[in-house]
């Protein structure tokens, strides 16, 4: 006569079996989510990667429509990708999007890595999205760690060490497997990012409305403002850049960006970079600079300050009108159509927000309408 074996008692934990309550019945609604699919969860989770998820979830739609499965998106064309990727910014991450569904589908048979230090070998794939990909679509009990998490965590045990130190990171990284869920460990990912993004806010959280604020040692002394700690930040540099924005009859000029700089294997019109801001005086000599000696109407000059995680750009656009056909010193300049502009070459996000103005766009259908 078999005995059975006494079932293994289930790990109990408050702290996360209050959040997956509150996850449970307080989770947003997201195309994604409930997905065990690899496919679906790492291109979301490529797309939120410096986007928050309003902004971020159209985003996913239209490449979830274009290409439904890694096969298609690695058969995609580069522009094309990255005119679907415009407006996200790091465009970085839109090139290794494609280079990883290219590994995936040709080198794997479209099957992702089914734990994270495989999926870590993947291009774009850091450690955060690696736990995130193998937690939710295989289970592996691994912790994800980001800026929500970081700060959950650092209120919740008022750690004031600073997160974007190695000992700080290597702090909250054992406290949050300490906290980790091993039945369950993509709801529980995904909800104490949750709370983070709806309930512990990185300014004026709303404590009094969190499922675990009776084990938050910041909320007993009323400090969660205090927390995440870190480190002196990077003083950014300051950049000063001329576009010039040249208009022939129903034509304009661009150029691709091929060099390792901002805005790499994106579309630009000419650009002049001066070491420091010239006033209106200076702008024939940056017109001749690119090539262009011969007559011109300015049609409007607009400074913009555009600003990067380490960069501050000083940027300036000069739209002119041009009296005959431009001949530029750069022969990687090339003359297009401004009807195509907008459908058929991805540009910066700093460049589609100026072409969106009314005011451009209007100088824009003029031209056009002659």
């Amino acid at each position: 006569m078999s005995v059975k074996k006494p079932l293994k008692p289930r790990f109990f934990n408050p702290i996360s079996e209050k959040l997956l309550q509150w996850f449970d019945a307080n989770q947003r609604s997201m195309p994604w989510r409930g997905s065990k699919d690899p496919y679906v969860i790492w291109l979301s989770e490529i797309i939120l990667q410096q986007t928050q998820v309003i902004q971020g979830t159209p985003y996913f739609i239209r490449f979830i429509e274009a290409y439904p499965t890694v096969h298609h998106l690695a058969a995609a064309d580069e522009n094309d990708v990255l005119k679907l990727w415009q407006g996200l910014g790091y465009y970085s991450r839109a090139r290794n999007l494609l280079k990883t569904a290219n590994y995936v589908s040709k080198e794997l048979n479209g099957k992702f890595p089914e734990n994270s230090n495989l999926l870590l070998m993947l291009k774009g794939v850091g450690a955060y999205t690696a736990a995130a990909i193998a937690s939710i679509a295989f289970d592996e009990p691994v912790p994800v760690i980001d800026g929500n998490v970081n700060r959950v965590i650092t209120r919740l045990f008022e750690i004031s060490t600073p997160i974007d130190s190695n000992s700080g990171k290597i702090e909250i990284k054992n406290l949050a497997e300490s906290l980790l869920d091993h039945e369950q460990p993509g709801n529980y990912n995904q909800a104490i990012m949750e709370l983070g993004a709806l309930v512990c806010k990185p300014v004026n959280p709303l404590c009094n409305a969190c499922p675990i604020s009776e084990h938050c040692i910041s909320f007993q002394h009323k400090t969660s403002n205090q927390f995440p700690v870190k480190t002196k930040k990077i003083k950014a540099s300051n950049r000063y850049l001329h576009l010039i924005v040249p208009i022939f009859e129903d034509r304009t000029y661009l150029i691709k960006r091929e060099e390792k700089d901002i805005w790499h294997g994106l579309y630009s019109f000419p650009l002049v970079e001066t070491n420091l801001a010239t006033d209106g005086q200076k702008f024939p000599e940056l017109i001749e600079s690119v090539g262009i000696s011969h007559s011109y109407e300015v049609l409007n000059i607009q400074p913009v300050l555009h600003k990067l995680t380490h960069q501050n750009l000083f940027v300036t656009f000069y739209l002119i009108k041009l009296n005959h056909s431009a001949s530029f010193k750069n022969n990687d300049i090339f003359e297009v159509k401004l009807k195509q502009i907008n459908n058929e070459f991805p540009f910066p996000r700093l460049i589609t927000r100026y072409l969106e103005q009314k005011t451009i766009r209007s100088f824009f259908d003029a031209v056009l309408v002659k």
